[in-house]
């Protein structure tokens, strides 16, 4: 089952920042998830953010920024997951965050999405995770339409978890 983009805020990429200070910052397709991470750095200070690359319909707003950006950047990376759902980014976010020993990560996710995000980024770190809501503006048809694909999708993750043996 296809999930929500996950991006990344972080605070340590391959820059020398603490590796205590990470923010991590998820996303899809859902626009409204990049202006509450760009809010986040700003307010907080964070170095850079670390935006999923997939050049693909739901992701827009992020490869926008990927593609238009000069590299190497201190305040920008972009990544490419293995696989293009939820559990091929967490699985590239949990490899990212221990590459860069990173102990917090915070998550900006659509508030449909914050319980399976969070579960499959704790499946796939030892780093402590926080989420951060974003919000969706989304008929009652769409919402229903998500509250049944989250629920399966957090069930699917509860038992079949992702990471186990990375971990």
């Amino acid at each position: 089952m296809a999930g929500p983009r996950l991006s990344t805020l972080c605070e340590r990429g391959s820059l020398d920042c603490p590796p205590h200070r990470c923010r991590y910052y998820a996303r899809r397709s859902r626009a409204e998830r990049l202006p509450v991470a760009e809010q986040l750095q700003h307010d907080y200070g964070i170095p850079v953010l670390v935006l999923s690359h997939t050049d693909t319909p739901g992701n827009t707003a992020a490869d926008a920024v990927c593609n238009t950006a000069a590299f190497p950047s201190a305040r920008l990376l972009c990544f490419r997951p293995d696989e293009y759902d939820t559990r091929g980014e967490a699985r590239a976010i949990g490899k990212i965050a221990a590459e860069n020993g990173w102990k917090s990560i915070t998550v900006v996710s659509s508030s449909y999405h914050v319980a399976r995000a969070q579960r499959l980024l704790e499946q796939c770190t030892t780093a402590d995770v926080q989420v951060v809501n974003s919000h969706p503006h989304l008929s009652v048809g769409q919402w229903l339409r998500r509250f049944v694909i989250e629920t399966g999708g957090l069930i699917d993750v509860s038992l079949r978890p992702e990471c186990s043996d990375q971990r």
